[in-house]
């Protein structure tokens, strides 16, 4: 018997694009030769659970050949040394979209220190708040696209992230192994709110605490 054609069949990606300031929706395919789709999300429309429980870190290179290798421990974990002079330090996680912007899982992982920086003031805000709300993540928005100057002199936009609120841990990201790469069920009622109640309209009517920095 035939098992039939997969579902999915490429990357999901989430990146940051610092000549526009605003976060890139990459979808990978081939369903006729690869192709790259992308979405731009305009800053006061990107709302996402960020799993910045199972960040990861350590050497990343995109190599001839090999295309992207890794070595990335979780948090707390030493990474060792580089294992080549084309590795960088870079990081990796896991981010469930709002609903408005599909509401499947994407993979973010790069080696701006820029996106490192950012995202170390994020955990030290998620690190703030946990304490009130055992067993949930953080609603993550841009509050701004910041313009910063590179060592050699050029201008780019960096985010500037700020939790809108706290949401149950959503079952496709799970505490260990893969996550699951799919839609958030819709409601009861056949409404697009997620069954966890995150959708950012009413993020910050149901969602108590909100730490911008």
């Amino acid at each position: 018997m035939a098992i039939g054609r997969r579902k999915t069949d490429g990357d999901r990606r989430l990146n940051w694009d610092f000549g526009i300031g605003k976060f890139v929706l990459e979808d990978r395919t081939r369903d006729t030769g690869w192709e790259n789709q992308q979405q731009n999300v305009e800053n006061d429309k990107f709302r996402a659970v960020i799993d910045l429980v199972n960040i990861e870190r350590g050497w990343i290179a995109y190599l001839k050949g090999v295309g992207l290798d890794t070595k990335l421990v979780r948090l707390g974990q030493d990474y060792g040394d580089q294992p080549s002079d084309k590795h960088r330090e870079g990081l990796r996680f896991i981010a469930k979209m709002d609903e408005s912007l599909g509401g499947d899982v994407r993979e973010l992982i790069t080696t701006s220190q820029a996106i490192w920086n950012a995202i170390d003031k994020l955990h030290d805000a998620y690190l703030a708040g946990v304490a009130k709300h055992e067993g949930c993540l953080p609603a993550v928005d841009v509050a701004e696209a910041r313009e910063e100057r590179t060592q050699k002199g050029n201008t780019i936009l960096v985010p500037v992230f700020k939790i809108s609120g706290w949401v149950p841990r959503p079952p496709e990201l799970p505490n260990a192994g893969t996550p699951l790469f799919k839609r958030a069920k819709k409601a009861s009622n056949g409404s697009e709110q997620a069954s966890d109640n995150f959708s950012r309209p009413k993020a910050n009517d149901s969602l108590d605490d909100e730490i911008p920095f």
